[in-house]
């Protein structure tokens, strides 16, 4: 959203300071955390996943395998830009 430095300034009036300070923006190195392969879908409905190892990947991130409810799986939406 783009607005006018006058907006700007009563957005930020009635918002107010926050108490969080950034230092780092949007950062991708550990993607790999959040990518999972499903490995086996067991009869108790439950999933078995992993996180495939990828070596394009800049960090290593070590490879587990987990037992997981499918309620907690979502799909992750990637940037593109």
């Amino acid at each position: 959203m783009r607005v006018t430095e006058k907006v700007f300034q009563y957005i930020r009036k009635l918002v107010g300071e926050s108490p969080y300070k950034a230092y780092k923006d949007v950062d991708s190195a550990l993607n790999q955390v959040y990518f999972i392969k499903i490995k086996e879908k067991r009869v108790d409905g439950k999933l078995v996943i992993t996180n495939p190892h990828k070596p394009e990947q800049k960090k290593k991130v070590k490879q587990i395998e987990a037992l997981v409810e499918p309620d907690h799986i979502y799909p992750l939406i990637r940037w593109s830009g």
